[in-house]
């Protein structure tokens, strides 16, 4: 049986976050605290 796994960082913000080097990388999950929301970088398009 394989024991690899996958881990998910989520980064922790107040608003909706950007791309880029000061945002998500692509399919990196955010957290937006102030309005407990939940995004991903969909490939560049934070959904």
């Amino acid at each position: 049986m394989a024991t690899n796994k996958t881990r998910i960082k989520i980064r922790h913000g107040s608003g909706k976050p950007d791309t880029g080097t000061n945002g998500l990388l692509s399919y990196e999950l955010g957290w937006d605290g102030t309005n407990s929301n939940l995004f991903i970088n969909n490939n560049g398009a934070i959904r």
